[in-house]
């Protein structure tokens, strides 16, 4: 498909109070530069920290308990 040209790994996270800094691996070999977020949902929100994304981890911050799911990679054409 067009909008997942690339290479992409899905997450569904969970967190149950507010993270600042929160690192995650990602599995990926390369730096992801993208985020395709589908579904967001409890009292906090969530944010990708994109100058921290590096060959290994992701940083996120929340700002309470929250669920998310998103597509992280690299778009490619």
């Amino acid at each position: 498909s067009v909008i997942l040209g690339g290479q992409w790994v899905f997450f569904s996270l969970k967190f149950s109070q507010a993270e600042t800094n929160k690192k995650i691996n990602h599995g990926l070999k390369f730096s992801p530069k993208d985020v395709i977020k589908t579904f967001e949902t409890g009292a906090g929100t969530i944010s990708f920290n994109y100058s921290e994304f590096n060959k290994s981890t992701i940083d996120i911050t929340t700002t309470g308990a929250c669920e998310v799911r998103f597509f992280l990679g690299r778009y490619e054409k």
